[in-house]
Order: C-alpha cells, then structure tokens, then sequence
C-alpha cells in the first residue's frame, strides 16, 4: 500500500501507491463559483516560474495519475505547454479539471491539445443555464453552454480520442439538491456523456473567505440520506466503493451511466501521519507538497 520514497535533503515518506500528482497551474479563474473549493482558504500569492520538465520527470518515476487543474488551468498561457510535456512522459491517467469556457475557442486549440488525455473534468453546477450561471457566477461571456458541450462531444467524436467527459456537479440547496435533482440532471445530460460526479460541498472548519463560509453554511447538502435513497433503488447498482483517510466514494451504474459520489471531510486530514503522502501538489509558487496547504509537507522547489 505504500513505498518509501525521499524528499528534501533525503527525508523518507511512505508514498501511498495510488497516489494522484495535481498541479494547480493558475488559482486566478475567469469564474467565480459560490461553492469553489480553491477559495476556502487564503492561499499564498507567490507565484513563479515552475520547472514543469523537472518535477514531471521527478513524478513519472513514482508512477502516480496526473491532474492538471486550477483556478481555470486552461486560461494560463502555459496550458498547452504543459500538456504537451505531460503526454511526453506517457503518465498512467491524466486528467484536466475545467469550467470548459475555453475549450472551443480557436478553433478548437485548447481541446486538441488534449486529445491524448484520459480525462476531461467539466464542472455543470445544473443543466438550466440560468441556474448555472447564477451559482457558477462567470466575471466575462465566455460561459461554458449545454450547446458548447454538444460541440466538444462531437469535436472529440470525429477526431476518434479514447478523452473521456465527465461532468461534476455540486450538490447545494440552489441547484441539485435531492434524488430526483440528480435523477433529472443524469436524464438531460445522458445524450452527450456516460461519467457524471456528484459531490457534497467539502466538511472543514478552516473556511477564511466570510462568503463561501456563510455559503456553505446555508446551502450544503448532506448526500447521506440521498446515497441511503440510492441503495434501495434497484435502478442503481453499487459497482465500486472506496473508504479514504478524508473522503468516502460510491459509485454506481444507472441507466448506462457511471455515477460517482464523493464525500470529503477536510478535517479528517489532521488525522494524516506526517511521514504518509496520499497525493503530490505542486502551488503555483513551485513548491512540491504532500498538501493541498502550501505550507504543508513541502517536498521540494521546482522553479526557474
């Protein structure tokens, strides 16, 4: 379950064999979601010039899956820079986590780059655009539509990629919300994919940003009682289940479609030994950790 691996002036960690390297290319976003993870927490603004050769040379040997994710990671000039230097290094899975409102643009640039990748993360906080407008909270007109995903479905399509789509959808009071909320979204999106994520806003008591904590005091959903609906449903059928250190996962087949849901509690991550590492995150500054905090188990600089 865990190898030992040394960082830091040769300081060994026991490296869980599962473990997933995200990069966070850019915190800045040209969205403002009400239910964003990244605005929990008032992270550090330093940012540098990252050594993405150096650290993905340094990951590929660990053997770990690979996100690329933000902020809106493919708004950064580097994006495709990096993407290309990922595919180089031929990682086992590789994902991109995105709002999608750049994806179309010239001609489709962004999406080709990404032909090669396993996964395509596009968050939907609900299938009415005006609901996901109003939670998503877009700052310019790039707003990622239904019809846009219809064109990046077909785009994928015709060029024959093995890149899979897959919606992610937040549960909160003013979008999806029950059941019948989750039934009706899969319903009107299962034309266009097959891999849809539902995820509870993130338990923590460390929320600094006064107003995604009022936010996510008043419009979180507990998916509990809605995972206990599911199981007695016979249309659901239980596939996989898997018990982390902070998050808990089901997923299940419904109606063709891969349906998974994800609970996190940030506060189980104290319980975390210091010499454990579940996943790698290399902030924006170049600092290589064992954390989404990056103060937190620093592994190493990768920075010009």
């Amino acid at each position: 379950m865990f190898t030992e691996q040394y960082f830091n002036n040769n300081k060994a960690y026991k490296v869980y064999n599962n473990a997933n390297f995200s990069i966070v290319l850019d915190r800045s976003c040209n969205a403002d979601c009400k239910f964003c993870v990244e605005n929990l927490r008032n992270h550090s603004s330093n940012k540098r010039n990252c050594d993405y050769e150096s650290v993905l040379s340094k990951m590929r040997e660990l053997d770990t899956s690979i996100s690329i994710t933000g902020g809106e990671p493919t708004a950064n000039s580097r994006f495709i820079e990096l993407v290309n230097l990922v595919d180089k290094y031929k990682f086992r899975k590789t994902v991109v986590t995105t709002n999608g409102s750049f994806l179309i643009r010239d001609n489709f640039k962004i999406l080709d780059s990404l032909l090669n990748f396993n996964h395509l993360n596009i968050s939907k906080a609900h299938f009415d655009e005006e609901k996901n407008r109003a939670v998503m909270r877009y700052k310019t007109d790039d707003y990622f539509s239904n019809e846009d995903l219809i064109s990046v479905m077909n785009h994928i399509k015709e060029k024959e990629s093995k890149l899979r789509v897959r919606l992610s959808c937040v549960l909160t009071q003013s979008t999806i919300k029950s059941k019948e909320d989750i039934q009706a979204y899969v319903d009107f999106y299962s034309d266009y994919v097959d891999n849809i994520v539902f995820r509870e806003l993130m338990k923590s008591d460390e929320i600094e940003n006064i107003e995604k904590k009022e936010f996510y005091r008043t419009n979180a959903v507990d998916m509990t009682p809605i995972l206990r609906e599911i199981s007695e449903d016979t249309e659901f059928k239980l596939i996989n289940e898997t018990n982390g250190y902070y998050y808990n996962v089901k997923v299940y087949e419904y109606k063709g479609m891969i349906l998974c849901f994800e609970q996190a509690d940030l506060r189980n991550m104290r319980n975390r030994k210091e010499d454990e590492i579940y996943e790698f995150v290399l902030h924006e500054s170049g600092r290589l950790c064992g954390s989404w905090n990056d103060s937190e188990t620093h592994l190493g600089d990768f920075h010009g």
